[in-house]
């Protein structure tokens, strides 16, 4: 599991998981103290990608490569 910092102006979010991925992050939740239950957590495709939402609340496809972090898919 890793972490990173998004700014504020260009990701305000992830969109909410559903099905088996929610159940996961739900799992992952359960052992984190009061404050840190509302991080947003973005799991990835075996790809690396994944949607974060905008600041216009739009969905915006990212990808996450251990030699370049996260990028923002256009």
């Amino acid at each position: 599991m890793s972490e990173i910092n998004l700014p504020s102006w260009r990701a305000s979010g992830v969109p909410p998981e559903t099905g088996a991925r929610g159940v996961a992050i739900a799992a992952l939740r359960k052992g984190w103290g009061r404050w840190e239950q509302e991080i947003p957590v973005l799991l990835l495709d075996s790809d690396g990608t994944g949607t974060v939402i905008d600041k216009n609340d739009q969905p915006l496809p990212v990808r996450y490569r251990r030699d370049g972090g996260l990028e923002f898919i256009k």
